[in-house]
């Protein structure tokens, strides 16, 4: 196990219960790719060496910026298809990640109401609404 192995599992679960994405060997094939997305970032002079892609508490927004400004045309590129016509998983894995690290704090905020545990299933309720399009 590694240090960010608890991390994994709350996106693991994020994708599968709120995204409610199908297929767990997406989610695991995201998690696999994170890897190549720091290695891109790195080529592309995004994030320093120790940058730790994991870190929930890494502050993304300087990263965000740039790949919808400057790299905005590069990013694309990373989520075409290669050469052995695969589709690559960068762009979506880290839209995964950047919306589960929102959510994350969103739903782990302290409320000033002292019933947490319902404010988190209201929460919850609400943004699962709005990713499927209902107004709540």
């Amino acid at each position: 196990m590694d240090e960010y192995s608890s991390i994994k599992e709350e996106f693991k679960k994020y994708c599968l219960e709120i995204r409610n994405i199908k297929n767990e060997s997406t989610i695991n094939e995201y998690i696999n790719r994170m890897p190549e997305v720091k290695s891109w970032f790195l080529k592309h002079n995004i994030c320093e060496e120790d940058f730790q892609i994991w870190d929930i508490n890494n502050d993304l927004s300087n990263i965000k910026a740039i790949l919808k400004g400057e790299l905005k045309d590069s990013w694309k590129k990373a989520a075409e298809k290669n050469e052995d016509g695969d589709y690559g998983f960068k762009m979506a894995a880290w839209n995964r990640w950047t919306e589960f690290v929102d959510w994350y704090f969103e739903n782990s905020a302290p409320s000033n109401n002292n019933n947490n545990n319902n404010n988190s299933f209201t929460s919850n309720f609400q943004i699962t609404c709005e990713n499927s399009g209902l107004v709540y």
